[in-house]
């Protein structure tokens, strides 16, 4: 994942991810292994992206009516839903190219981002990217919208 300047994140193979670790360090570079459920976003992934695109190949789609960005290509998506579809599965094994799209979504226009989960990963992450996006986080739900 090339999360932010300064920021990216490997998956693969153990052995080469701890290898890559080592290396990091003996270069004065901080990196911090993750505890995860899988390889994701690495070829390790492929059996996956197959199930997914059987999946989706069975699934009724219809082009977006709003823009939805692919973090494969870091643009929007087409409206073609094979192309969306291709992007979904294509998603497992590439990278998630996160600062790009950010980037890009910020010169495009898009300057105010909602993080929809606790913490304030994505304000963090868009510092790093770009300092004019406002992002507004939502850690606790707002009391005037509690019913």
């Amino acid at each position: 994942n090339l999360n932010a300047p300064g920021q990216i994140v490997l998956s693969g193979d153990s052995v080469a991810c701890a290898k890559a670790n080592e290396l990091c360090g003996a270069h004065g570079h901080r990196a911090t292994p993750l505890t995860v459920a899988g390889a994701f976003h690495s070829a390790h992934m492929q059996s996956a992206a197959d199930g997914l695109a059987e999946t989706l190949a069975e699934t009724a789609m219809q082009s977006p009516t709003c823009g939805v960005w692919s973090n494969v290509t870091a643009t929007p998506h087409e409206s073609c839903v094979d192309s969306i579809r291709q992007r979904l599965v294509e998603q497992l094994t590439s990278p998630v190219r996160w600062s790009d799209q950010c980037a890009a979504m910020v010169e495009a226009g898009h300057t105010s981002c909602t993080e929809l989960a606790p913490g304030k990963v994505l304000r963090g992450l868009m510092r790093r990217i770009n300092r004019d996006a406002k992002v507004t986080s939502h850690d606790e739900p707002d009391p005037t919208h509690a019913s």
